[in-house]
């Protein structure tokens, strides 16, 4: 929505909201899963019986598509690649050496040559720009649909079905701020999902999202870690564990092992992760043992050893299905570690630790870099939502939302936590709540500028 559709939307009455999120919902539905979609679903899933080497060779005939379209419809990359050609029989030793694309490098750039084909089908998309840096850029339908395709493939491994109802805790403002009783949700039934207002979830209004959760008979929940965990946080510290729920997915943010603790001891199940971006330049998904696999028939996805961090990788991504907006050995900035082999079946390879961005970790005074901080937090079931951040002379700051039974003693050992990891000048600070993003994303640890 555009800003003055969004401040109509929340001055219409309640009917009418429900309304605009149908016919919303109808609009997304016809574009995302029309014809093409199932088609490409059914490919995809048809890439599951692959072996590693066959799916590696088709990753890199794909990329090799990709590169080849590039080369003859962007100017950009004709320059950028100036000397390379696939007609040689080292093109792929080349490509790996070719110079990597970073976000700042095409804000203001022209991927392709001329107008782009009405065929395509092309709408606008954006990164969220939690970072600072944000981007808007056309995406094809097909490259939406094979977005959708490659989630839902991952969605029906773990017994989702496309009917399946779904209740979407995300960034999205559906309910007017200015609401101060239920319903906090609203309804899109074209694509089978409720929405309900991250902003409106307290403690005093828990039990009716938990009502109106149990009234619809949900069986599947989706949402931002951060936003999901403050949920079950909330739950938990009523005394209630909630029973009937049978799927819970997550995405958008790194899923942190203490958010996977306290969602799984509210809800009685595991959340179901995925990692991917707006640029579609790679996708991970869960398997059933709960490993990382990378989507290999999604995009071609290189992991570049970070310098100075020894096992650590960062995801770097050619996209291989929008042609209005190639992106070739694009930094994503996140980063992985390499995993054992998996015993599921799917011959992607595996990855784990995804840290989110590079900035998810804090400098120490010798120039080491922490990350995974998270688990400072995993046993702290009394602490609703934390944040870390880092000041200019390396000083840390918590800031805390605490639960209604947080004592002294949940002070003590967090500090405690804190110090056996960090040794930095640290101080708590508690808080009602902690700043989002524009679209309701958590950053879990923030750094002053140095």
């Amino acid at each position: 929505m555009t800003s003055k559709l969004e401040i109509f939307y929340q001055k219409t009455p309640l009917w009418m909201q429900n309304l605009a999120a149908n016919v919303k919902g109808r609009l997304v539905a016809c574009r995302r899963y029309s014809r093409d979609f199932y088609v490409a679903l059914k490919e995809l899933q048809s890439h599951e019986s692959l072996t590693a080497f066959e799916l590696e060779q088709l990753s890199i005939s794909r990329l090799k598509s990709a590169l080849a379209f590039a080369l003859a419809n962007s100017d950009f990359y004709r320059q950028r690649f100036h000397g390379f050609g696939l007609q040689h029989e080292d093109w792929f030793e080349q490509f790996v050496n070719l110079p990597l694309l970073d976000k700042m490098q095409i804000r203001e750039a022209s991927l392709i040559d001329g107008p782009l084909p009405g065929e395509w089908k092309v709408a606008t998309t954006h990164t969220s720009g939690t970072t600072g840096q944000g981007l808007v850029f056309p995406c094809t339908q097909k490259q939406e649909q094979y977005t959708w395709a490659t989630w839902w493939r991952y969605r029906i491994r773990h017994g989702l079905s496309l009917n399946e109802r779904c209740a979407v805790f995300g960034g999205r403002s559906v309910v007017p701020l200015s609401q101060h009783k239920p319903p906090y949700w609203r309804y899109s039934n074209a694509t089978h999902q409720v929405f309900y207002s991250m902003y409106h979830l307290n403690c005093e209004t828990v039990i009716d999202y938990l009502e109106h959760l149990q009234r619809e008979k949900i069986r599947w929940i989706h949402g931002y870690p951060s936003v999901l965990a403050i949920l079950a946080g909330l739950l938990l510290d009523k005394g209630i564990k909630v029973s009937g729920v049978q799927w819970i997915t997550t995405g958008a943010e790194s899923l942190l092992e203490h958010q996977n603790d306290i969602i799984s001891k509210a809800f009685g199940t595991f959340p179901i992760d995925h990692y991917g971006q707006a640029e579609g330049v790679a996708n991970i998904s869960m398997c059933k043992n709960r490993r990382y696999h990378i989507d290999e028939d999604y995009s071609f996805v290189e992991l570049v050893p970070v310098m100075g961090r020894a096992g650590i990788f960062e995801i770097v991504g050619t996209n291989f299905y929008n042609n209005a907006y190639p992106l070739i050995r694009y930094r994503t900035g996140d980063l992985v570690k390499v995993g054992p082999p998996c015993d599921c079946g799917l011959a992607g390879r595996v990855v784990e630790d995804i840290d989110g961005r590079k900035e998810e970790g804090i400098r120490l005074s010798n120039g080491t870099i922490l990350s995974r901080l998270d688990h400072i937090f995993k046993d702290m079931t009394r602490v609703l939502e934390a944040q870390i951040i880092q000041r200019s002379d390396l000083s840390i700051q918590l800031r805390i939302v605490k639960a209604n039974d947080y004592t002294s003693e949940d002070e003590y050992k967090l500090l405690s936590e804190v110090k056996m990891r960090i040794h930095l000048p640290v101080h708590i600070k508690y808080v009602a709540k902690l700043p989002r993003s524009s679209t309701g994303k958590l950053r879990f640890v923030i750094h002053e500028e140095f």
